[in-house]
Protein backbone atom coordinates (compact mmCIF):
# COMPACT_ATOMS: atom_id res chain seq x y z
CA UNK A 1 0.00 0.00 0.00
CA UNK A 2 1.07 3.65 -1.06
CA UNK A 3 1.12 6.35 1.62
CA UNK A 4 1.36 9.83 1.06
CA UNK A 5 2.53 11.90 4.13
CA UNK A 6 2.43 15.46 4.68
CA UNK A 7 5.92 16.31 3.10
CA UNK A 8 4.68 14.85 0.17
CA UNK A 9 6.62 11.39 0.23
CA UNK A 10 6.09 7.86 -0.68
CA UNK A 11 6.36 5.28 1.56
CA UNK A 12 5.93 1.40 0.98
CA UNK A 13 4.22 -0.92 3.45
CA UNK A 14 4.24 -4.53 3.07
CA UNK A 15 0.29 -5.82 2.35
CA UNK A 16 -0.17 -8.64 4.95
CA UNK A 17 -2.65 -11.75 3.40
CA UNK A 18 -5.11 -12.74 5.65
CA UNK A 19 -5.79 -15.84 3.43
CA UNK A 20 -2.72 -17.46 4.19
CA UNK A 21 -3.51 -21.01 4.18
CA UNK A 22 -0.56 -22.94 3.68
CA UNK A 23 0.45 -25.37 6.66
CA UNK A 24 2.90 -24.12 8.91
CA UNK A 25 6.00 -26.30 9.95
CA UNK A 26 5.68 -27.76 13.10
CA UNK A 27 8.58 -29.26 15.46
CA UNK A 28 6.71 -32.73 15.05
CA UNK A 29 6.77 -32.14 11.37
CA UNK A 30 9.49 -35.47 10.40
CA UNK A 31 12.68 -34.98 8.04
CA UNK A 32 13.90 -36.90 5.83
CA UNK A 33 17.64 -37.67 4.91
CA UNK A 34 18.73 -38.27 1.57
CA UNK A 35 21.31 -41.14 0.33
CA UNK A 36 23.71 -38.41 -0.06
CA UNK A 37 22.95 -36.99 3.34
CA UNK A 38 23.27 -40.61 5.07
CA UNK A 39 26.71 -41.17 3.61
CA UNK A 40 27.53 -38.00 4.45
CA UNK A 41 27.14 -38.44 8.13
CA UNK A 42 28.56 -41.64 7.73
CA UNK A 43 32.04 -40.49 5.94
CA UNK A 44 31.11 -43.05 3.26
CA UNK A 45 30.04 -43.55 -0.57
CA UNK A 46 26.63 -43.55 -1.51
CA UNK A 47 27.50 -47.10 -2.84
CA UNK A 48 28.23 -48.31 0.45
CA UNK A 49 24.83 -46.69 2.03
CA UNK A 50 23.12 -49.36 -0.42
CA UNK A 51 25.59 -52.11 0.85
CA UNK A 52 25.19 -51.52 4.18
CA UNK A 53 20.85 -51.51 3.84
CA UNK A 54 21.21 -54.75 1.21
CA UNK A 55 23.25 -56.30 4.47
CA UNK A 56 20.82 -55.41 6.85
CA UNK A 57 23.43 -53.23 8.72
CA UNK A 58 21.70 -49.59 8.69
CA UNK A 59 18.57 -48.68 9.38
CA UNK A 60 15.83 -49.28 6.45
CA UNK A 61 14.50 -45.97 4.84
CA UNK A 62 11.29 -45.30 3.81
CA UNK A 63 10.23 -45.34 0.58
CA UNK A 64 8.04 -42.65 -1.17
CA UNK A 65 7.51 -44.39 -4.88
CA UNK A 66 11.08 -44.48 -6.22
CA UNK A 67 12.65 -41.89 -3.26
CA UNK A 68 14.42 -43.76 -0.76
CA UNK A 69 14.78 -41.16 2.95
CA UNK A 70 15.85 -42.16 6.63
CA UNK A 71 13.99 -40.47 9.57
CA UNK A 72 16.46 -37.96 10.55
CA UNK A 73 15.01 -38.47 13.88
CA UNK A 74 15.31 -41.96 14.01
CA UNK A 75 18.69 -41.93 11.98
CA UNK A 76 20.19 -39.61 14.76
CA UNK A 77 19.37 -41.56 17.78
CA UNK A 78 20.61 -44.60 15.65
CA UNK A 79 24.15 -43.14 15.28
CA UNK A 80 23.73 -41.78 18.89
CA UNK A 81 23.51 -45.25 20.16
CA UNK A 82 26.37 -46.52 18.15
CA UNK A 83 24.87 -47.89 15.00
CA UNK A 84 23.91 -51.01 15.88
CA UNK A 85 22.48 -53.76 13.43
CA UNK A 86 18.86 -53.07 13.01
CA UNK A 87 18.76 -56.93 12.30
CA UNK A 88 20.65 -60.03 11.46
CA UNK A 89 23.00 -60.17 8.15
CA UNK A 90 21.01 -62.35 5.59
CA UNK A 91 24.50 -64.07 4.94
Amino acid sequence: MVRMNDETMVTMEPVKNEQDTRPATTPSTPTFLTVDEVAAVLRCSTRSVYRLMDSGRILQPCRFGGLLRWNAAAFDAWVAGGCPAPRSSRR
